[in-house]
């Protein structure tokens, strides 16, 4: 269980890092995650 918390702390410490908190930044990542899942839908 602690080595997957570990993990889960890794993870969002890198998403942290590239996120600086703005308004412009949650709207890149909304664009991007958008993208991915229209990507992974056209995949299929």
């Amino acid at each position: 269980m602690r080595r997957i918390a570990r993990a889960e702390r890794a993870g969002f410490g890198a998403l942290q890092a590239l996120h600086s908190g703005l308004v412009g930044d949650d709207v890149a990542w909304m664009a991007v995650g958008l993208a991915l899942f229209a990507i992974a839908c056209a995949a299929r």
